[in-house]
C-alpha cells in the first residue's frame, strides 16, 4: 500500500496569529489521526509558510503542515 500525503493551510496576518496557526495546524494533525485509528504519521511534519502578493497593498501570508502517513495493516478490513 502506498504512503499518503495530508495537509492544512491557515491565513495569518500577524505574529500572534502565526503561533495560534502552529498550535492549530498541529491539534488539526492530532484529531485526523485520532478520527481515522488505522493511520500512522511516519516521518517529519513539514511546516510551509508562503506569501503571495496579488497588488501593491494586498498581500496574503499562509502557514501550512504537510506529513506523511501509512495504514496499520493490522487494521484493514479484508473479505
Amino acid at each position: 500500500m502506498e504512503n499518503e500525503w495530508f495537509g492544512e493551510w491557515v491565513i495569518i496576518e500577524n505574529d500572534d496569529e502565526k503561533e495560534e496557526a502552529y498550535q492549530y495546524l498541529k491539534l488539526w494533525k492530532k484529531f485526523l489521526l485520532r478520527r481515522f485509528p488505522g493511520m500512522e504519521s511516519i516521518g517529519e511534519d513539514m511546516f510551509i509558510e508562503r506569501s503571495t502578493e496579488s497588488m501593491d497593498f494586498l498581500s496574503t501570508k499562509t502557514l501550512g503542515i504537510k506529513f506523511e502517513v501509512t495504514q496499520k495493516l493490522n487494521n484493514l478490513i479484508t473479505d
